[in-house]
């Protein structure tokens, strides 16, 4: 992380730390959830979903990039174990991907861990308020539809805006330093990666 310009290095923590804060706030919830699991079996079942998602994207055509999966499952583990137990996922199964798989530097492990839990806790949060039901208590009817909604549309703003100011971080320091990136706008954004430093942002990884 040393080798981090200052103004990125400052962003990266600050969203570590707001993660963590977020995972200690969400966490306190898990005492009086409506919902809880029968056993560890239906947790790691869980987990191992996530990280398969999360460790193994399917590549697109062209440009390098690729989707994955693991927005859906995020989103579903909020409907199903609510925002708490839904963030746990998120970092377990980061971890997995982010230290035991691909073996990222500190920097990007912290960075990654950050922002999956601001993405997630920020929608199951968004969702908790506007209303919306979890567990054996979750019906379909109209009192849903705004919270079924809006959750996704939060989850999307968390996710990409955090990566792209990252990204826009870097290029701003490299446009500084008088350095030459060049980058793909389309990998840049959508559900492509839960976090900036996967292969579908070869090019333009904020901390490369």
């Amino acid at each position: 992380m040393r080798d981090l310009h200052p103004l990125l290095r400052i962003y990266v923590l600050a969203v570590f730390v707001g993660g963590l804060g977020l995972l200690a706030f969400v966490s306190a919830d898990l005492g009086v959830l409506d919902w809880h699991p029968r056993s560890l079996a239906n947790l790691v079942l869980w987990t191992v979903m996530i990280a398969i998602a999360a460790m193994w994207p399917i590549p697109l055509p062209r440009g390098g990039a690729t989707v994955t999966v693991t927005s859906a499952l995020d989103f579903a583990a909020i409907l199903i174990f609510g925002p708490a137990i839904a963030i746990w996922f998120g970092v377990v199964s980061d971890l997995l991907t982010n230290v035991v798989v691909k073996r990222n530097p500190l920097y990007k492990v912290a960075f990654n861990l950050g922002q999956i839990v601001l993405s997630i806790g920020g929608a199951g949060l968004a969702y908790r308020a506007l209303g919306g039901r979890m567990g054996a208590a979750f019906t379909l009817d109209s009192s849903q539809v705004l919270p079924l909604l809006v959750a996704p549309l939060v989850y999307f703003f968390l996710n990409t805006g955090l990566i792209s100011l990252a990204i826009g971080l870097k290029d701003r320091i490299s446009a500084v330093r008088g350095r030459s990136f060049t980058s793909s706008s389309s990998s840049r954004s959508g559900f492509c990666s839960r976090s900036f430093i996967s292969g579908s942002v070869p090019s333009a990884s904020p901390c490369s």
